[in-house]
């Protein structure tokens, strides 16, 4: 029986101690939700931009291996016309990433985030190669 009454005092204590300083620290978890959500939304604002400056670049590179293909013999211009293809193809897989990115909800930010970082750099990559493989 006195050790019931312990517990009993105990979890009255422990309830009092938590409704006490429970509601301070409920306040703090609210100022910590806005302080990450306006993170997540300058972060956001950030890629948006990083990538959209990105996607530009590579639709001007699209763009100008076009030309110079147009201009090449037939032979090569297959050649230049089928990898600029594949090139324009992974670019707008590039775009839909982007757009999923940019409604991704704050809780999947992190996730969305990561999936399109990894992507992004297989894009970069295949950009570069194929522009370097042009050049004059």
């Amino acid at each position: 029986m006195l050790k019931q009454s312990k517990r009993s005092i105990l979890a009255i204590l422990i309830a009092t101690v938590l409704v006490f300083f429970g509601c301070e620290k409920g306040d703090k978890i609210t100022i910590n939700t806005n302080e990450i959500k306006d993170k997540i939304a300058k972060e956001k604002e950030v890629y948006k931009q990083k990538f959209q400056a990105e996607l530009d670049e590579w639709n001007a590179d699209i763009a100008k291996l076009k030309a110079k293909a147009s201009t090449a013999k037939a032979d090569a211009k297959s050649k230049m016309d089928e990898q600029i293809e594949k090139l324009d193809q992974k670019v707008k897989e590039a775009n839909t990433k982007f757009s999923e990115l940019v409604e991704a909800s704050e809780d999947k930010w992190d996730s969305a985030k990561k999936s399109v970082e990894s992507f992004w750099e297989d894009v970069k990559s295949t950009v570069r190669d194929t522009v370097d493989k042009f050049k004059d």
